[in-house]
């Protein structure tokens, strides 16, 4: 079986959540290797991490995209990827399946644009500069879905309904209310950030009837982005022009094997050509 990017594209949440589920790997496996020689403890983040500092982020570009796929934690990455692939769904029932990487990419970003602003103008000096996780790119997908389609009721843990918009609202007073424990503030700060652009692209989404509006220009490119390029087709031509005589030799030969078929049909019949011989028949008898 040969494997194609087409077939990670055609469900969006199986590429997200195998970039979220590679680099996971790739970061524990660097930090056991280096513990492992002897080296202590290495810096956490491996340089995928976004960062509130304007001159670590000029040695890290990357980052501006990577930090939305990397974890640390266990319990991090694995709470994000489940809620990934459930909310991920959900938003390709409601909407678009399409959207979904672009949702991901733009709620991830705002997110670190809010963990940017808190972290130059507000508290969050005093705290860690750094920010990754795919929290804000998740919440951009749950806010919008819900958004878009409030009144649309799910299962929770297989015991009652609930609608959307009621499921939103919740994890949206929980990152407000946890921003003022100071734990872990910049990361719910990041939250509100993917909800807020869930919000605004869900109402899009509403005012336009199910088109992209104003995000359709930006969706497209980040589709277009992530398609396999065009496999290139190579026309073999012939080396030189054939002589009357190879002309000839060619159309004698293929009369002779459709005389020799209508002979056969005059003898047993249609149905005892095989299948190559009916190809043939119907593909040279008219010429």
């Amino acid at each position: 079986m040969k494997f194609r990017l087409n077939d990670l594209t055609r469900d969006p949440r199986t590429l997200l959540i195998s970039l979220n589920v590679l680099i996971f790997i790739f970061i524990r496996l660097s930090m056991a290797f280096h513990f492992l020689n002897g080296a202590g403890q290495l810096n956490r983040d491996l340089y995928l991490a976004a960062s509130a500092d304007m001159d670590t982020m000029l040695q890290r570009p990357w980052s501006i995209l990577t930090h939305m796929f990397a974890h640390i934690e266990f319990l991090h990455f694995l709470i994000n990827t489940i809620a990934l692939y459930f909310a991920g769904g959900l938003f390709g029932t409601v909407m678009n399946k399409r959207k979904l990487i672009a949702v991901y990419l733009l709620g991830g970003l705002c997110g670190y644009l809010f963990f940017l602003a808190g972290f130059q103008f507000f508290i969050l000096r005093s705290m860690s500069s750094l920010i990754l996780g795919a929290s804000g790119a998740v919440m951009a997908i749950i806010v919008s879905t819900g958004v878009a389609e409030p009144t649309y009721r799910i299962r929770l843990f297989d015991v009652f309904d609930v609608q959307l918009r009621w499921l939103v609202a919740f994890l949206v007073i929980v990152d407000l209310v946890a921003i003022g424990d100071g734990q872990n503030s910049g990361g719910h700060l990041g939250h509100l950030g993917g909800a807020f652009f869930g919000l605004v692209y869900g109402l899009n989404y509403r005012n336009n009837h199910g088109k992209a509006g104003i995000f359709a220009s930006w969706g497209r490119a980040i589709n277009n982005a992530m398609k396999p390029a065009p496999a290139l087709k190579v026309t073999h031509r012939e080396g030189r022009p054939k002589t009357d005589d190879e002309f000839n030799a060619e159309r004698a030969e293929r009369q002779r094997k459709v005389d020799e078929i209508l002979d056969k049909i005059s003898r047993s019949g249609y149905d005892s050509l095989t299948k190559g011989e009916k190809e043939f028949l119907f593909k040279h008898a008219q010429k």
